[in-house]
């Protein structure tokens, strides 16, 4: 149990010190899933995910909490906001084009240099969203089953966990965590 905590303890310092949004962000998404999962089950879980909160809360203070707001300020989530929904625009209208079957894997850079033929020395091979870049590729209709499925399989993952031996019910909701980060970031 010690060196996973470890790792998982190293994982959240690499994450804010590269002072990324969506890693952080994603971060908290996992600790509370997590929390979530594991908060009802015992007072040493309940002492385990209150103590990880509060090293992470090290964490983030030892790192300087003004670098960590600069980061979030304003003007530089207004920028960001521009070219992010710019770009995801921009995916949405190439999606348009495809909408059945998709450009095909792998495709996404070429669909959207179509729909943007003036970016001749600048190609943006991924939007930022790995659901739309999905969407490009695949088209609507797998899109929503693939998202669908992942759905359902996480779900029935949620229910079994409810019958499971303490250990495997904490690994299992560790997984579940992980899954909700990952999901949460490629948006």
């Amino acid at each position: 149990v010690w060196p996973a905590r470890g790792v998982a303890l190293g994982s959240a310092a690499v994450i804010i010190l590269t002072f990324s949004r969506m890693g952080i962000l994603s971060l908290g998404v996992a600790t509370a899933v997590f929390a979530a999962g594991q908060w009802s089950h015992s007072r040493r879980a309940r002492a385990t995910v209150a103590a990880m909160g509060l090293l992470l809360a090290a964490l983030a203070a030892a790192v300087g909490l003004s670098a960590l707001a600069k980061r979030y300020r304003p003007s530089t989530l207004e920028q960001e906001k521009q070219g992010r929904l710019a770009m995801w625009t921009d995916a949405i209208r190439a999606a348009r084009r495809y909408p059945l079957t998709g450009a095909g894997a792998g495709t996404f850079p070429y669909a959207f240099r179509r729909t943007h033929p003036y970016l001749a020395a600048y190609t943006i091979d991924h939007p930022h969203n790995d659901y739309l870049e999905t969407v490009v590729e695949w088209g609507m209709p797998a899109g929503m089953l693939l998202g669908a499925g992942v759905l359902v399989a996480l779900q029935r993952r949620r229910r079994e966990l409810d019958g499971a031996p303490p250990e495997l019910r904490a690994i299992g909701w560790g997984s579940l965590a992980g899954a909700a980060a990952l999901a949460f970031h490629s948006l």
